[in-house]
């Protein structure tokens, strides 16, 4: 387990070096949600947290996810109209691309973290409806049951 720690910060190291010398916002952005993901993944999630917060910086201010992102900074200090704010804005634009299976999950998600289930199911099974792709179909009758 110490050698795994040890090889996750050699690999945090390595993206901290990457994310000085990259020009490019795209990569900019892998990089960090790399980053978040070893962090995460050792237990550190406060500075997980941090680097997402970077990461979504570098994204338009009405990209869905930065809105997710914002949603929860805003659940956490408490401030539940503008949670609900952030949250529909991001659903409205997940729902741009419905043939997207990651934005289709991330628009169900945020309908669950509104607390409408019903919803959620209701965009999952549509999306489902449409789908010939044998892996995401699926992936979706897990998330759904």
């Amino acid at each position: 387990e110490i050698e795994d720690s040890i090889v996750v910060m050699k690999d945090i190291a390595k993206c901290d070096s990457m994310i000085r010398l990259e020009k490019d916002t795209n990569v900019l952005f892998m990089l960090y949600q790399q980053k978040v993901n070893l962090l995460a993944g050792i237990g550190k999630v406060r500075d997980a947290y941090h680097n997402q917060g970077l990461a979504m910086r570098l994204l338009p201010e009405d990209d869905a996810r930065r809105l997710e992102y914002e949603a929860i900074g805003a659940y956490l200090q408490n401030d539940m109209d503008r949670y609900s704010v952030l949250l529909h804005k991001a659903i409205d634009d997940y729902k741009k691309n419905p043939n997207d299976a990651t934005q289709t999950l991330s628009q169900a998600t945020c309908y669950t973290l509104l607390g409408d289930d019903e919803a959620s199911k209701s965009v999952l099974k549509k999306f489902l409806n449409h789908q010939k792709d044998q892996a995401i179909l699926f992936a979706f009758v897990i998330i759904i049951q």
